[in-house]
Parts: structure tokens; sequence; C-alpha cells
């Protein structure tokens, strides 16, 4: 038996397929054309961060929940990013030291 590959949208189709909504029905609720959600299910294009907050607010699924829907990788939570340190400031030397 030949395996395929499984798209990183079909746990959107599966998603969908359990709620009994059609692609036109999560189009209504999304507000992404059925031809885009089509293209993202089946993994032909990527999502935009815009599709992402417009799947995310008509399933009203939160952002991972849509990354994994998407077959993205888990996104570090933004509290668990280290904040950027500013750089050290250059020690200043005394009138009279040598360079």
């Amino acid at each position: 038996m030949e395996e395929y590959a499984r798209s990183p949208g079909a746990d959107l189709v599966a998603y969908r397929i359990r709620k009994g909504l059609t692609l036109r029905d999560l189009s209504k609720q999304t507000g992404l054309s059925p031809a885009t959600l089509h293209r993202l299910e089946r993994g032909l294009i990527k999502p935009s961060m815009r599709s992402r907050i417009l799947l995310q607010d008509g399933l009203g699924l939160t952002r991972d929940e849509v990354d994994r829907l998407l077959g993205l990788a888990a996104a570090v939570p933004r509290a668990e990013i280290p904040a950027a340190q500013p750089a050290a400031k250059p020690k200043q030397r005394a009138v009279g030291e040598g360079a």
C-alpha cells in the first residue's frame, strides 16, 4: 500500500469535517475565500498572519490551536522569549590613560 505525505493543513480538514462545515461555511465564518481555505488545507500556500487571525477569530480558537490545525510548529509563547538586553556601554577612559 502506498503511503502519502500528510499535507500541512490535514488537521484543518479533519476539524472542519468534524464540525460539519463545508468550505463555503468556513469561508462565511472566517472571511477567507473557499479557494484560499482549500489551498491552506492542501498545504499549497503558507498561511499569512491575516489568514491565521481570521481562522482564530472565526473558529474561536487560540493561536496555538490554529497553528496546530495548519501544521505549523508550535510557537514559543511571547512570555518565554527573553527580552533583548541593551548593549554594554564602553568604559570611559580617564584623562591621561594610554591607548
